[in-house]
């Protein structure tokens, strides 16, 4: 007797296009979610919720075209956007009080093919962030970067030394 079986896909990893259409608020799991971007100029939205003031890394990650990334309060108030050229992950790391959250991610892709990684991550007060970007501006090299001493509760100005070589070194 020969059996043929056929399956077919029931679920779905493309996300609701709207934050209310979402899964309801979970604390954050810290694995990647797969995503895919449906269509072309698609959005997907993920929800979490905080029992307390915590620092979160929210990446997106895994893009096969460029992406961004929004955080919200709730599903209304936008408080920060990580939107790099190409398709370099994108990330935002923020402390936010207790609460309920939405990140929205935006790209363009095929429903056939996963096309992002979103993840939601708890950061313990132990990890110690340093990130920065780079740009030049005509002949001015700018560096504009973050550094979060977990070490002591001071917050103020950090005094920062650069020592610039050409290509030969000098």
């Amino acid at each position: 007797t020969t059996v043929t079986a056929t399956y077919h896909l029931t679920g779905t990893i493309d996300r609701s296009d709207t934050c209310s259409g979402s899964p309801a608020a979970t604390p954050p799991s810290g694995s990647w979610t797969t995503g895919s971007f449906a269509k072309a100029n698609d959005t997907d939205w993920y929800r979490f919720s905080l029992t307390s003031t915590t620092r979160v890394r929210i990446g997106l990650g895994d893009l096969s075209t460029g992406g961004r990334l929004d955080l919200y309060s709730g599903c209304s108030t936008l408080l920060q956007t990580s939107d790099r050229a190409g398709n370099g992950a994108e990330e935002i790391i923020r402390s936010l009080s207790a609460g309920t959250y939405a990140i929205k991610v935006s790209g363009s892709g095929d429903a056939a093919t996963p096309s992002h990684l979103v993840m939601i991550r708890k950061m313990p007060a132990s990890v110690h962030v340093y990130s920065s970007r780079a740009r030049i501006e005509g002949s001015t090299l700018r560096l504009v970067g973050e550094l979060y001493n977990n070490t002591s509760k001071a917050v103020g100005s950090v005094k920062v030394t650069a020592r610039l070589y050409n290509a030969a070194n000098v």
